[in-house]
């Protein structure tokens, strides 16, 4: 797992949902931070941007922090590498 995934995350999800990113650790469940569905929707909007990736449109078993973190190293080709700008490869259609 990424520590530099781990922090753009928790950042991510501290400005997001108004939370204290100190609050946020690798096994905290995803359930706990009160996300909806339309909350999830523009998470994940948030977490392909941050992060240039694409999220597959198959439902993701994810239940911790730690998970989403594992889940945005395998889709970033095993790690953030550095130099990555963030920007999405393609518009969304």
């Amino acid at each position: 797992m990424s520590n530099e995934t781990f922090e753009r995350l928790r950042e991510l999800l501290a400005r997001e949902l108004g939370l204290d990113p100190s609050t946020l650790r690798t096994h905290t469940p995803l359930e706990q931070l009160g996300i909806d569905s339309l909350g999830t929707t523009g998470l994940l909007f948030a977490i392909e941007d941050t992060f240039g990736i694409r999220v597959p449109p198959e439902p993701l078993s994810l239940a911790t922090v730690g998970d989403l973190v594992e889940s945005i190293d395998r889709l970033a080709g095993g790690g953030l590498q550095a130099g990555r700008t963030g920007a999405p490869d393609a518009p969304r259609g």
